[in-house]
Parts: structure tokens; sequence; C-alpha cells
């Protein structure tokens, strides 16, 4: 049965799964209880935004919800919710970039996110998840697990959280967190900055002295990263 604005009403106590449009943001919602695999993408002619969720009952019911949104009627913003298990969320480069600040939040599980050149804010959550955030000026949360976070060729903001986490920023001027576990740190090219508690917690890095700039913060003070 489906409820209105495209979004389908799976029981009365939970929340929808499907995607719909309201005060200029498009709101893509995984099935909270199932694995999912999430794709949004630009139509072939891109004037649309393609959305597509998919996902397998308890009882082996293979379901799909899919809709196309026309970008002519304003929204100005992507908001994206996983669920409680290994969700795979792709802003699909299928058709170019989408170009829509996007925004995801994955929810608990082992969850696999990849964005493309947009401007993302992405929190992975609980779980030993893989983020790749392509092109554009992103900000992406590890949270706890042990993460492998990959920026793109934009200057980057990557928190890795507790866990020991893989936290590649790529191209780009990017701001590494390693206030919270034993990580690996790799700015790649540019100037990048490596926020940490102490350097030695974070022993595989590539911290350069010349081109680099250290912060130390304690995890008390560490106010720019969020709650693992």
């Amino acid at each position: 049965m489906f409820a209105d604005h495209g979004l389908e009403c799976l029981e009365s106590r939970r929340l929808f799964t499907g995607a719909s449009v309201s005060h200029g943001v498009l709101r893509v919602v995984g099935n909270e209880t199932n694995h999912n695999i999430i794709t949004v993408n630009n139509s072939v002619d891109g004037k649309n935004v393609d959305v597509s969720v998919s996902w397998v009952t308890a009882l082996k019911v293979k379901k799909n919800f899919s809709a196309s949104f026309p970008k002519s009627i304003g929204f100005k913003k992507i908001n994206i919710s996983g669920g409680i298990r290994s969700d795979t969320i792709n802003v699909s480069q299928a058709n170019g970039s989408v170009g829509i600040k996007t925004r995801i939040e994955s929810g608990r599980g082992d969850d696999t996110i990849t964005t493309g050149g947009e401007a993302d804010v992405i929190y992975a959550g609980k779980g030993n998840d893989v983020v790749n955030s392509g092109g554009g000026k992103d900000l992406v949360y590890g949270g706890l697990g042990n993460d492998n976070l990959s920026g793109g060729t934009d200057n980057d903001t990557l928190w890795g959280g507790n866990g020991a986490d893989t936290v590649n920023g790529n191209d780009g001027d990017d701001k590494l967190g390693g206030v919270l576990g034993m990580n690996t740190l790799v700015g790649g090219a540019g100037h990048d900055t490596f926020v940490v508690t102490k350097l030695s917690n974070n022993p595989q890095n590539d911290f350069n002295a010349l081109q680099d700039k250290l912060v130390s913060k304690e995890k008390a003070s560490d106010t720019d990263a969020p709650p693992a």
C-alpha cells in the first residue's frame, strides 16, 4: 500500500520507506530493519533525480521503491537515511554529478557509502563502514567502529571516531580527525591538517612538518567531532 508523497507505509508503528520532497528537501528513507540498497542519481537527460530503494524482508520477500523527481520543483538538498542493518548507499555519477548538497545518515551496520561531485555531509554511524566521498568539499564522520574513510579531489574534513580507522584525504587541503582511537591518517597531496591528541596515537600517518599542520586537542574539548 502506498501513502501520499511516494512513501510506502510498512507498519503503522514504523517510519516510511521511500522518498518525498518537502520544504525544499528531497528525503530518501531506507527500510529501518533490513539491509538496503539505496541509489540516487541523475536521469539520463539530467532533468530529474532518480531514486531507488531495494530491500529483502525477513520472509525473503524482495521489495523495491523507485521514483523520479523533477529538479524543476525546486529542492535544494537531499537527505538520505539508512537503517539498523548494513546498507549500501550510492549517489551515482552514471549521468554526471547530481550537483545538490547531500546529507547521509546511514545508521547502524557495516555500511558502504559512495558519493560524487556534490558537497556531502556523511554520518556513517555505528559499524565498520566504508565511505568514499568523491569530489566536492565533503564532511565525513565515521562514528563508532573500524571505518575506512576516503575523500576526493577537494578540501575534505574526515573524522574517524572511536575505533581503529583508516582516514585518507587524497588530493586537496584536507582536515583529518584522529582524536579518538588509534588510526591510520593519510593526508595525501596538499597541505593537510592533522587533528590528534598525540600524533603517536596514530602511528601510521604521512604527516609532513614542512607542508602539513598539526593540531592537538583533548577529547573533551574536541568540539569539531560529534560523539562516537
